[in-house]
């Protein structure tokens, strides 16, 4: 019998790879997504679940939109390492820019 997180994963994977396939999407860059997503959701201890399932959907998304970019601008030429990437550091870019902006006096904008 299968340990449990293994029949988790294998479940998760063949969802994932259905559902690539029905919607006509990528199989390695949503799996590498999902994999760069899932990595930076549980890294964030201080989040409640719905704000990381919320982060979870997010990073997946862009981390499948971004992966091409990833692969035509970079030496990367593997999609799924692309969409893993993407996955990873989208969100977590967008926190540092959005902390950026906070801290920013942006009245040099503002032209008069």
């Amino acid at each position: 019998m299968a340990e449990p997180s293994t029949a988790v994963l294998q479940t998760a994977t063949t969802g994932i790879s259905v559902g690539a396939l029905v919607l006509g999407l990528d199989v390695e860059t949503i799996i590498g997504a999902v994999a760069g997503a899932t990595i930076f959701v549980t890294q964030e201890k201080e989040l409640g679940l719905p704000m990381r399932l919320l982060y979870l959907l997010v990073s997946v998304a862009f981390g499948y939109f971004i992966a091409p970019e990833i692969t035509a601008k970079t030496i990367i030429t593997s999609n799924a390492l692309a969409g893993f990437l993407g996955g990873l550091f989208t969100v977590s870019g967008g926190q540092l820019l959005l902390r950026q902006l906070q801290n920013t006096d942006l009245k040099w904008l503002i032209r008069k």
